[in-house]
């Protein structure tokens, strides 16, 4: 087996791996969409590029918006295979993080680990979660720590536009409070995918899966996430998981459940 035929058959099962796990997803018809368009979209620009017709170059940063708990991880890691397997990005890494894992003790932390995390993650992608908080509001002379992290990825995500993707992820209007901050940073994001909460029959599904790989079975459980899960009407995604183990445990002590919280 050749260097070749190993790369391609790395490519089609990452390729694969990116199929499947967009196709696994529950509900997220939009953002399944946004995800085809994107994939076609990349196919068409390497075609492009590979007759030599002129292509201009692009950012391929994107901003995710949303509640938490609506698939956005899980899009975040569909997108770094489905680049790597294209052949965009070397590698299909997916480095995660946030404010709390790049400001440190001292101002110059921030600065200093957010240049070490996108360094480490040349040639990957990193999803940037909880993108809302970067920068601290109420602050007597603004954030600087938030600020610092700023100034060192704006730089970066146009410098190493060809070489690196950069994933941010979080509520819409904090997303958009961030964004305004700086215009470079705005400008950096060209493409926006908005994530909704889960319909009811969509979080029953989500909570089966989950009851389902523990010890009680989805038949059983049944009743009683239909029950919480239109209980919680209204609420964003972030507490299927809950909501799953708690069908679980009200099954296997056979108790009538009382309401989730």
């Amino acid at each position: 087996t050749t260097d070749a035929q190993r790369a391609a058959a790395s490519a089609k099962t990452l390729l694969a791996t990116a199929e499947g796990d967009m196709a696994g997803m529950v509900g997220l018809s939009e953002v399944k969409a946004r995800l085809a368009r994107l994939r076609s979209d990349s196919i068409a620009r390497i075609i492009r590029q590979r007759k030599g017709i002129p292509t201009p170059a692009v950012s391929r940063h994107i901003l995710m918006v949303g509640p938490p708990g609506v698939g956005k991880t899980v899009s975040a890691r569909t997108i770094a295979n489905m680049f790597c397997g294209l052949g965009i990005l070397p590698r299909a890494d997916l480095y995660e993080t946030k404010r709390s894992k790049l400001v440190g003790r001292h101002l110059g932390d921030a600065e200093n680990n957010t240049r070490e995390l996108l360094e480490a993650a040349l040639g990957a992608t990193v999803f940037l979660d909880e993108f809302g908080g970067l920068v601290q509001t109420g602050l007597s002379g603004g954030d600087a720590y938030g600020q610092a992290i700023i100034d060192t990825l704006v730089p970066w995500m146009e410098n190493e536009r060809d070489n690196s993707v950069i994933i941010a992820a979080g509520y819409p209007r904090a997303c958009q409070r961030v964004l305004e901050v700086d215009q470079g940073l705005l400008s950096r994001f060209k493409t926006t995918i908005e994530f909704h909460s889960y319909t009811p029959d969509e979080l029953i599904q989500l909570a089966q899966h989950f009851a389902s790989s523990g010890t009680g079975s989805a038949r059983t459980v049944h009743p009683l996430l239909h029950s919480g899960v239109h209980q919680r009407r209204g609420r964003p995604g972030a507490g299927y998981r809950h909501l799953g183990q708690w069908a679980v445990r009200a099954q296997t002590d056979r108790k009538r459940p009382s309401r989730p919280q």
